[in-house]
């Protein structure tokens, strides 16, 4: 649909989307924040959903496992 209403692309054979195998660990990017804990030390995390909160994670279990070691050195 997208195809031929925004692209303008007729009649374009499109495939079935095939899943993942896997259910965890298959994301290569992550959005973080910066901002600083209650005693003004730095801190990298995810923003809490609806809110400026910065919350501190010790693992992503959608992340891929070799980018844990990039998150926890930020």
């Amino acid at each position: 649909d997208a195809l031929s209403r925004i692209g303008r692309l007729a009649e374009v054979p499109v495939e079935a989307v095939t899943p993942s195998p896997e259910a965890l660990g298959y994301r290569n990017r992550i959005e973080l924040s910066l901002g600083r804990d209650d005693r003004g030390v730095p801190v990298v995390g995810y923003h809490a959903e609806g809110s400026g909160v910065i919350v501190d994670v010790d693992r992503c279990l959608l992340l891929h496992p070799e980018a844990h070691g990039v998150v926890r050195s930020a």
